[in-house]
């Protein structure tokens, strides 16, 4: 029986119905306005004054996932640098939330033209 159950775990752990990561694109061809960082008064929370969040062209802010933020080391400074490129070049961005199916925060950027 203890061998049953264990089979059972392990087929819906596998199964991308129950996976707790996929990607999912939340939005592409966006352009940055702005960027806000620190002790941000919106709805994902501040993250102790860490958090990051961008405007985009349609004028929607979104966050950066909170273990992507400014206290989490080169990933979170990483995607920081990328969306102040983007914001500066004028350059399109696509960006992805690996935690589905949610796309309330993004954790995956892609800067193109």
């Amino acid at each position: 029986m203890k061998r049953i159950m264990l089979l059972v775990v392990l087929a819906l752990g596998m199964s991308p119905l129950f996976a707790a990561k996929a990607q999912q694109m939340c939005f592409e061809d966006r352009k940055v306005l702005a960027v806000k960082i620190g002790y941000v008064a919106l709805p994902m929370g501040s993250d102790g004054g860490n958090a990051v969040y961008f405007k985009l062209d349609n004028n929607a802010w979104r966050p950066l996932n909170n273990t992507y933020n400014l206290n989490d080391g080169g990933k979170g400074e990483g995607l920081y640098k990328m969306l102040m490129t983007a914001m500066a070049g004028g350059f399109k961005i696509r960006a992805y939330d690996h935690y589905y199916p949610y796309c309330d925060d993004v954790d995956e950027i892609e800067i193109y033209r």
